[in-house]
């Protein structure tokens, strides 16, 4: 699977350059980092091999199944276990199975080059055509679990109009300059991102756009690469924000730390002349908290990745975690040299409901009764959040106080 990715502009930046050109400026600004590969790109990259070697009959479902497999990726080996083949595997192979029903030509991988931008580039996953009913599908595996990331978004400013992502954008755009015969006149585009771990939406999300469509967009994109060369680029907040390091030097997100009332999008209905001043200052500080731990998390992750690049970041240093003791030899060896049972080495727990569940046929669910819903505490959340309010125990003050001094999840 490539691995390259464009300075320039790339499905990932698409989003970030169109509606904030002066982003460009911005992270130009930030010392270098040689990788800001997480856990979960990591184990994404490795996801994306999966699928590859599943299509091209390298791997079985078979042997995934029934025991882990390693897959080698350029951060170290990553391994598959029948868990998340379970959870993230299945779902994206069965799409597979149904696409092939769609489809008379597809490929894999397919590095494609931005029209009318020097050096931009990026690599779309499924590529297929449709001959007779004249359509042409683009398709993203998104292995993150999480938020999830759809194919079109409802615009904010018009909710009859929707926002076509980005990235699926790019890889299409690009697709049509870089393999033409995927794309003859007046085909239909269907849009597709498969991720099988998203929270709270479906695994599948498609849109259908147009030819026309890619050349706006490629059109607009264009502009923005050329904007963002300009000393005075736009800058603007909005959800491409999001995992972006510019947000720790961007004014958007920095200038507001001077006055916390400004991180709040809007004042709450509760100020008034009965509420103490403390819970003022305290309503300020909730309302700017996600703003300014999203900079928090980005900064100590920027100064984490310098310090291990050999870098400098005055007054701080890189240091080892805290060490916990492992065993250095087998269970075998340990059972022999202290004279125990293997077994006495081991605890043997019940699986949680969850765990279970997995281990049933595709979408069985548990029967009534077997489990039940047990909260693990309370925690705060803003009035608009869908989960209902609970009361305060009196009796229950002392658990609370823990709760509230062991940290919150």
């Amino acid at each position: 699977m490539p691995e390259q990715h464009s300075s320039v502009a790339g499905g990932s930046s698409a989003a970030r350059l169109i509606n904030c050109p002066g982003s460009a400026a911005l992270l130009a600004r930030l010392p270098k980092i040689v990788d800001r590969d997480s856990v979960y790109s990591i184990e994404g990259t490795a996801l994306h091999t999966v699928m590859e070697l599943l299509i091209t009959g390298k791997l079985t479902m078979v042997k995934l199944r029934n025991g882990a497999v390693n897959i080698n990726t350029r951060s170290g080996p990553v391994t598959i276990t029948p868990e998340l083949t379970h959870d993230a595997i299945e779902p994206a192979w069965a799409y597979w199975q149904d696409f092939l029903k769609k489809v008379d030509t597809w490929q894999l991988e397919t590095v494609v080059q931005f029209p009318g931008i020097d050096g931009a580039f990026g690599t779309s996953d499924v590529l297929g055509r449709d001959d007779r009913e004249n359509i042409t599908y683009v398709t993203d595996w998104k292995f993150g679990a999480g938020e999830g990331v759809k194919a079109s978004y409802p615009d904010p400013d018009d909710e009859n109009y929707e926002i076509v992502n980005e990235q699926l954008m790019f890889y299409a755009a690009g697709a049509w300059h870089t393999q033409p015969e995927f794309f003859p006149p007046d085909c239909k585009v269907v849009l597709t991102i498969v991720q099988p771990r998203a929270r709270g939406q479906d695994p599948i999300t498609s849109v259908e756009v147009s030819l026309e469509d890619l050349r706006f967009f490629a059109k607009e994109l264009q502009v923005a690469v050329m904007l963002a060369t300009k000393a005075d680029a736009p800058t603007k907040k909005g959800r491409w924000c999001r995992f972006q390091a510019c947000q720790t030097v961007c004014p958007h997100h920095t200038g507001p730390l001077f006055s916390l009332e400004l991180l709040s999008n809007e004042k709450p209905s509760v100020l008034t002349e009965t509420v103490p001043g403390y819970q003022v200052t305290l309503l300020d500080i909730l309302n700017a908290a996600p703003a300014v731990e999203a900079l928090i998390r980005e900064a100590r992750s920027q100064a984490h990745l310098i310090l291990g690049n050999g870098g400098e970041v005055p007054g701080w240093k890189l240091v080892a975690k805290r060490g916990t003791r492992q065993w250095a030899v087998s269970d075998t060896d340990i059972a022999k040299t202290l004279k125990l049972k293997k077994a006495d080495l081991y605890d043997t727990i019940l699986k949680s409901p969850a765990q279970v569940e997995k281990l049933l046929p595709k979408k069985t669910k548990l029967p009534e009764g077997l489990a039940t819903v047990v909260s693990s505490g309370t925690t705060i959340a803003p009035a608009a959040d869908k989960r209902p309010a609970v009361s305060g125990d009196p009796n229950e003050l002392q658990k609370l106080l823990l709760e509230v001094l062991e940290g919150e999840e």
